[in-house]
């Protein structure tokens, strides 16, 4: 035997193990916890675990297998992969990102990885922007928007109002769930009382505007974590230059479409 193929025949050896040891403790496991252990996710998304908690996340939202979710700015596809698994072939994940010069640049690349030889059989890429997306009324069990709406409660002119653009994606959104439907929000959060421009400029949003914007839009409060709660962040910072990335108090928000 040559040194590659013993090489390669000790990889297989390791791999089998691996996914035989998953496939053994799943049983013990909800869903969710076997989507975020499963050995087929990259390791440069299980590094990002621990500042994610993508278990207690996807829990708190109560998605299930079987579910049809949409992500809004699903970016590079670290939550798409995850849920994946977790709505399984009964299931379907929309991952929404819009074109141009960022995706070209930053996401493309890695999201023809991801989606390679047909990995994410669960999941489909939509390359569109907001709000012009072909969605089926009544169609979703679940939007999430996670780490993008603090480009999206403010526009170019920096009024404090929600800009029409995302009137219009949020009208979309309710349109395309379900009665009873979830819409599910993450965000980095700034201080109370700031402005939308304040913090627009900080890439954050406040837990003031965020309910009112989503009430506006015709969603029902349901329920909030502080499970990203960190007494370092003074929340009046840009957590990219502070040396807050990964670190800041966010706000996570449940919503519901109303029953109709």
């Amino acid at each position: 035997m040559t040194r590659l193929a013993f090489k390669v025949a000790v990889y297989a050896v390791a791999l089998v193990a691996s996914v035989g040891s998953y496939v053994a403790e799943a049983r013990h496991h909800t869903p969710i916890e076997q989507a975020v252990q499963n050995p087929a996710r990259p390791d440069d998304d299980r590094a990002r675990d621990e500042a994610r908690r993508p278990a207690e996340v996807l829990a708190f939202f109560g998605v299930e297998p079987g579910m049809r979710v949409m992500e809004v700015g699903g970016g590079s596809g670290y939550y798409t992969e995850i849920l994946n698994y977790v709505v399984g072939g009964e299931g379907k994940v929309i991952a929404q990102n819009g074109p141009g010069p960022f995706y070209e640049s930053f996401l493309k690349e890695p999201l023809a990885t991801r989606y390679k030889d047909g990995r994410l059989e669960n999941a489909e890429q939509l390359l569109a922007s907001a709000p012009d997306w072909e969605l089926e009324d009544g169609s979703l069990d679940a939007v999430f928007i996670f780490l993008i709406y603090h480009h999206m409660h403010i526009g170019p002119d920096g009024a404090e109002a929600m800009p029409e653009s995302t009137v219009a994606t949020l009208a979309k959104l309710r349109a395309a769930l379900k009665p009873g439907g979830l819409l599910g929000l993450i965000e980095h959060r700034a201080a109370d009382g700031a402005t939308r421009a304040e913090s627009a400029a900080w890439h954050r949003i406040t837990d003031a505007v965020a309910r009112a914007d989503m009430a506006a839009a015709g969603f029902a409060f349901d329920g909030a974590s502080d499970m990203f709660t960190n007494a370092e962040d003074d929340q009046r910072n840009y957590w990219r230059e502070s040396g807050m990335s990964g670190k800041t108090t966010r706000i996570v928000h449940r919503y519901r479409k109303p029953a109709e």
